[in-house]
């Protein structure tokens, strides 16, 4: 359900990417981290709830996100986690969602002439890299228990949003 919104969004972020300063784009998702988890510590939750269809329209502003700024995850981050996606779970409904976006972005890019043969021949070893990452990242969370990941996701949540924010 995520990648119905996602692919279609990713492509609109990669096709706007040329035009739109992304020193804003990364103000506003900056604030949106921080608000995320500031509401997280409060008594209004949010997003109230998560399910399948909201994944799919979620998906649409995650995609175009990735498309602009490189990723996703920050924006899906809460409505993963209010779906009950921890862990491992968590870890591969992300990944899959960063792999369809990433595909996406290569042939809107290609196609636009953005990115070259040259660029093209460096993304294998960077999706090995991604491959490897996130089968280390498997091993370290299979051990963790769910509110300290949850904790650890809080505060890189935080840390990223800062530095959206002010650097």
């Amino acid at each position: 359900h995520l990648a119905l919104g996602a692919v279609p969004g990713a492509a609109l972020g990669a096709l706007c990417f040329t035009i739109l300063p992304a020193f804003w784009i990364t103000k506003i998702l900056g604030v949106y981290l921080l608000a995320y988890v500031i509401l997280n510590f409060t008594r209004m939750q949010w997003p109230k709830r998560a399910t399948l269809q909201s994944m799919t329209v979620m998906g649409i502003p995650a995609g175009f996100s990735s498309g602009i700024v490189g990723g996703s995850g920050l924006i899906m981050a809460p409505f993963f986690l209010k779906y009950g996606l921890v862990k491992e779970a968590f870890l591969g409904t992300e990944a899959l969602a960063a792999a369809s976006t990433h595909i996406m972005k290569i042939f809107v890019w290609s196609g636009a002439s953005i990115i070259g043969l040259n660029d093209l021949k460096l993304l294998a070893p960077l999706a090995v890299l991604m491959i490897v990452g996130t089968y280390v990242a498997k091993l370290l969370i299979t051990r963790m228990r769910v509110q300290v990941f949850k904790v650890i996701l809080l505060v890189m949540l935080s840390l990223v949003g800062i530095r959206f924010l002010f650097y």
